[in-house]
């Protein structure tokens, strides 16, 4: 039973091709075998490393490197030759044409689109996130006793099912 009758879907020029070049992989590889026999260790990897492995790996690292140093130190060199200049900051916009978002929490009464939680158009993105996080309370600070330590919840405890059995 040859493998050109049992496999009718694979040209049979390609079968050739992979006869051929199965048969050649084995040939040279009992070739390198061969070439092995007799010899003590320190020739064996004599003749390994004459296939230009460690070659190979040692020219990769010393390339890496120099990407890594040129990828590190360049871009450092770049900006002390040019510096960043400084952007113009934008001409603040008048304070009496729009109410800040402190004027207009202590004016309820001033009307309905000057609700603080709404911010306007014109105020600066900074007073948008003082307002923000003024509103989570993320500047808020809590007195705790000194005399309880909060990491030492008895809630928390996972190996407790390990050691009280």
């Amino acid at each position: 039973m040859s493998l050109s009758s049992s496999n009718n879907d694979v040209p049979q020029g390609q079968l050739a091709t992979t006869r051929a070049n199965a048969t050649a992989s084995v040939s040279e590889l009992q070739e390198f075998l061969r070439g092995l026999r007799g010899k003590d260790p320190h020739e064996i990897l004599g003749a390994i490393t004459q296939s230009g492995l460690v070659r190979a790996t040692v020219q990769a690292t010393i390339g890496t490197l120099i990407v890594i140093v040129l990828f590190t130190v360049g871009p450092y060199l770049v900006a002390k030759q040019f510096p960043p200049t400084a952007k113009a900051a934008p001409a603040p916009t008048p304070a009496s044409t729009t109410p800040t978002p402190a004027a207009a929490a202590a004016s309820p009464a001033a009307g309905p689109n000057t609700d603080p939680a709404t911010p306007s158009s014109s105020s600066s993105p900074a007073a948008n996130a003082t307002t923000v996080l003024n509103k989570l309370g993320e500047n808020e600070t809590k007195k705790a006793s000194p005399k309880v330590n909060p990491l030492d919840k008895k809630d928390d405890d996972l190996l407790k099912d390990l050691f009280n059995k």
